[in-house]
């Protein structure tokens, strides 16, 4: 009787720890996935004045006002900054992704849709 309880009292220990691991797991998950959102909405933000500055550069050029080689640096730097824009948003879907696991969710059910 009393190896039951013991048993019985280690893995209700057990339990109580895997819960509050999971549940600061969990609320890291979430902090990270608010910095994530936090660095996705700088580079849409970065990547819509690089679009812009393109533009301008792209006028400029055309009036004489700037070299190519400027220009090509303009496209550069649009292109980097679209692709960091677009890297920040699969961060922030990987994120959710792990919550969505971390909380019981099928990984597949969201992908999937």
């Amino acid at each position: 009787m009393k190896s039951a309880q013991k048993t019985y009292e280690d893995a209700k220990e057990k339990l109580e720890s895997a819960e509050k691991s999971i549940i600061t797991s969990v609320d890291d998950a979430l902090a990270t996935l608010a910095s994530l959102k936090r660095s996705l909405d700088m580079a849409i933000i970065d990547a819509e004045l690089a679009v812009k500055n393109l533009d301008v550069a792209k006028i400029k050029f055309n009036h004489g006002e700037m070299l190519q080689y400027e220009l090509d640096s303009q496209v550069s730097s649009a292109s980097q900054s679209q692709y960091r824009a677009v890297q920040a948003r699969a961060d922030v879907f990987v994120q959710i992704l792990k919550i969505h696991v971390l909380t019981g969710g099928d990984a597949m059910s969201l992908i999937g849709k």
